[in-house]
């Protein structure tokens, strides 16, 4: 699961050092959505409500810093000082189930919201295939999938 409030992909780490100067104050909804309906499994929503209160004990180490400070020189001191006392706050995670619908909506400032998606999309990911134990698809198949839909268009 989820180790580091870091633990993004690139984009949304610049991304985020974007609105973090720009945007400041600027405060965002977003919703989840499920394209491929996928029904969840009774007792989702409460099991990822557990996943999604873990979060606020996260921190970025030292090390992560250290790494981001000599690896990304377009990461601002002022942005990483951000990241450095930056927590998860799940109470700006609201969490429905109704039957196998899932409903998912992130309420915040822009700046500390937008960390929610890449953890959220792991942590249902995780989740889902945990709790219906079931195994991911692999790559390859995944890879075939894609290109197939690549080429209907």
């Amino acid at each position: 699961m989820i180790t580091s409030t870091i633990e993004q992909d690139m984009y949304k780490l610049t991304m985020g050092q974007v609105v973090f100067f720009l945007f400041p104050s600027v405060f965002v909804e977003y919703r989840f959505t499920n394209r491929g309906k996928t029904p969840f499994p009774d007792g989702f929503d409460k099991e990822l409500r557990k996943l999604v209160d873990a979060c606020q004990d996260l921190k970025t180490t030292p090390d992560e810093i250290f790494f981001l400070e000599n690896n990304c020189p377009y990461l601002s001191s002022v942005y990483l000082d951000f990241l450095k006392n930056f927590r998860y706050d799940p109470k700006e995670v609201g969490i429905k189930q109704k039957g196998g619908d899932l409903s998912i909506q992130v309420s915040g400032y822009w700046k500390t919201a937008i960390f929610w998606e890449v953890v959220l999309m792991a942590l249902i990911s995780e989740l889902y295939f945990k709790m219906t134990k079931q195994e991911p698809s692999d790559r390859f198949v995944r890879e075939a999938t894609n290109r197939s839909k690549a080429m209907e268009f």
